[in-house]
């Protein structure tokens, strides 16, 4: 049996599908100056997506309603910064999605198929968030 609930993976979608990495992959337009780490900043977002689409896909066949909230407004008083600057909330805000898909991933059966399930994401963010802190 499955000790995650829906209601827990659907939380891990909506601090993943609304994290601030996809809020500033979706923050256009962008600085010129900041052309530099606009690429590989979209190129993570683009890997994120990868893990949002897992999520649905698993909510969807689970049979369960699936939620995908609203950006925090709080990301809103980090539109006029530069790209630097946003980068230590981002490795902030990844650190604590990677916590959460940690959490949940320890709290599922290893043998399940859930299980599974949670540990590609687990690598998924955890990949996203060893980039984040080369750039």
């Amino acid at each position: 049996m499955s000790a995650v609930t829906p209601t827990q993976v659907n939380e891990l979608l909506v601090a993943i599908g609304r994290s601030l990495l996809q809020y500033t992959a979706d923050a256009y337009p962008w600085s010129p100056a900041n052309k530099d780490l606009r690429e590989p900043i979209l190129r993570l977002a683009h890997q994120q997506q990868n893990s949002v689409r897992k999520i649905v896909h698993w909510l969807d066949d689970e049979g369960e309603t699936i939620d995908y909230g609203i950006y925090p407004v709080d990301y809103t008083s980090l539109h006029y910064v530069s790209a630097e600057f946003l980068l230590k909330y981002m490795i902030s805000n990844q650190t604590e999605n990677v916590e959460l898909a940690t959490v949940e991933c320890s709290e599922e059966d290893a043998e399940t198929a859930h299980h599974q399930f949670l540990a590609e994401i687990l690598a998924n963010e955890q990949s996203i968030l060893d980039e984040l802190k080369k750039l």
